[in-house]
């Protein structure tokens, strides 16, 4: 992982990943669609704005997926131990689960999401 840091307390987040997959005896096919490589870029700052997405390549190059993420940080509800974040996800593309990893998938979620304070 590389990162960079930019004016205002912005930072960049850039995160190749090479993988190796196993236990392939059900899903013999799996690298076709979510391949072994992927790469994730995230922009944001830790009180504000922050974007993410994460590009999977499939290793005959003709199915992959992206998924992209925002959010923004919500008034501490919690108080103590819990982050809470307005969230909106985009996922476009192939082997969103290991169930429909051979199934082409796109939908767009908003919600609340939670992160434990570290």
């Amino acid at each position: 992982m590389a990162r960079w840091d930019l004016t205002r307390d912005w930072q960049i987040h850039l995160t190749p990943r090479l993988r190796y997959i196993m236990g392939l005896e059900d899903n013999e096919d799996l690298p076709r669609y979510r391949g072994i490589f992927d790469v994730g870029l995230n922009l944001g700052r830790d009180d504000s704005w922050k974007f993410a997405t994460i590009t999977h390549v499939g290793t005959q190059l003709d199915r992959g997926s992206f998924q992209r993420d925002v959010s923004y940080p919500l008034v501490d509800i919690t108080n103590v131990w819990i982050n809470c974040f307005a969230h909106v996800q985009w996922f476009s593309g192939w082997a969103e689960s290991l169930r429909t990893y051979d199934q082409r998938s796109d939908h767009v979620l908003i919600g609340i999401s939670f992160a434990e304070r570290v």
